[in-house]
């Protein structure tokens, strides 16, 4: 039987610099393909870097992350909207 693999959301704000992403796609190429699927959830696909990533072949999805801190109705309100949405396309 298959073993099912675990997927993983990274998140980041960007690529518009290499930075941070070089190392969010360093860790999430590496992984071990037959345990983890890597998919990458950020806030546009501008900058440079985005294209490298694009050509990894890892799954990107463009979602804005950021909520309002206030008030704290809207913002709890909101996450919870956010956090079906990761499960969602960890489901997937």
């Amino acid at each position: 039987m298959k073993e099912k693999r675990i997927k993983i959301l990274f998140t980041i704000p960007n690529f518009d610099t290499a930075g941070s992403g070089k190392a969010l796609l360093n860790i999430a190429i590496r992984l071990d393909k037959t345990k983890f699927e890597s998919q990458v959830a950020c806030l546009h696909n501008r900058g440079d870097y985005f294209q490298e990533v694009k050509k990894s072949g890892i799954k990107i999805h463009l979602i804005d992350l950021y909520k309002n801190a206030r008030p704290i109705s809207k913002m709890l309100y909101e996450c919870s909207n956010l956090s079906r949405i990761f499960k969602k396309y960890l489901l997937i």
